[in-house]
């Protein structure tokens, strides 16, 4: 009976451990996608929990703005990056589902809105996050979440 509880007590503990490291891994890739190398100081928190991740940055404008994705909704083979209108490139990963949202203090939703009508993206089907890294780094960074996201298998 002992020996039994040991070995229970052995595998919830290293599979604890192997999710800790998981999380742990993937919040320094997101961190790293969003922050760079500087640690932007307008970025306030990140934090991913099974895959579910949660960004505060501060507009400055609109103050504080929350900004959670699902991993697990990502079709991790629809990566792109483009450059926004502010000479800044832009990730976007495409959803299976709904897997963004975003929300903010008065008036930051209207915002939204209206520049995601400019642009033509629907801003809760996609993951949209401004990079703050090259191109290559940030893929490496991807590369450690997907490894704890796996996301949605898409063959295109």
């Amino acid at each position: 009976m002992i020996q039994k509880l040991l070995i229970f007590a052995i595998i919830t503990l290293t599979l604890f451990t192997e999710h800790a490291a998981a999380d742990t891994r993937a919040r320094e890739a997101l961190e790293f996608i969003v922050s760079g190398d500087n640690r932007d100081p307008l970025i306030r928190s990140v934090e991913i929990n099974n895959c579910v991740s949660e960004v505060v940055v501060d507009t400055i404008i609109f103050g504080e703005v929350l900004i959670a994705h699902d991993w697990n909704q990502a079709i991790w083979n629809s990566k792109q990056y483009y450059m926004n209108d502010n000479g800044q490139y832009t990730l976007l990963i495409s959803c299976q589902d709904n897997c963004a949202s975003y929300s903010g203090e008065e008036g930051f939703q209207e915002m939204l809105a209206f520049g995601a009508m400019l642009q033509g993206i629907d801003l809760t089907s996609s993951i949209s996050i401004d990079i703050a890294a090259s191109q290559s780094r940030v893929d490496a960074a991807l590369r450690d979440l997907e490894r704890s996201c796996p996301g949605v298998a898409s063959r295109y």
